[in-house]
């Protein structure tokens, strides 16, 4: 979040400010002020293993994406970080619910654009390897690893 704030500089913090928040589970969009991206989708992981609160940040960023006709999307590895969700547990979780969403919606997103960022020594790629099949048969799911500011397509 902090990098992200960094990132787009003070207006997105601004603007956040006016969202009255965001519950565990929910998700709500901004601008990307100095990102490279239009939008912002902020959602906040569970602490701890709650896999229907996880579940509900895919799939309420998602729902997001498709009523604002946003046509890509990137996600972090929500809540494997400091909030300590398992990450192998987390990846199966998002593959399951993008996959889930994408298959009720698949004219509403563009091909190979809903994109996991995987930051190795922070997230599993266990979870990703176990649920590959996601990936190669799904032609709207792509995988990044994220090492050092390069983005490697998997």
């Amino acid at each position: 979040d902090g990098a992200i704030h960094r990132a787009a500089g003070p207006e997105l913090l601004g603007e956040c400010k006016t969202l009255n928040g965001c519950k565990t589970g929910q998700a709500k969009k901004t601008g990307g002020y100095k990102l490279p991206s239009k939008n912002v989708i902020h959602t906040v992981g569970p602490r701890g293993e709650k896999p229907d609160l996880l579940q509900s940040c895919y799939e309420q960023s998602l729902e997001i994406a498709l009523k604002e006709n946003l046509r890509s999307v990137a996600f972090p590895c929500i809540s494997t970080g400091i909030y300590g969700y398992p990450q192998e547990a987390a990846a199966l979780i998002a593959l399951k619910t993008v996959r889930t969403i994408l298959e009720k919606n698949s004219d509403n997103f563009d091909r190979n654009k809903i994109v996991f960022l995987l930051v190795r020594g922070k997230f599993s790629h266990i979870g990703f390897e176990t649920s590959n099949e996601s990936f190669r048969s799904n032609p709207y799911l792509f995988m990044c690893l994220v090492k050092e500011d390069l983005l490697i397509s998997v």
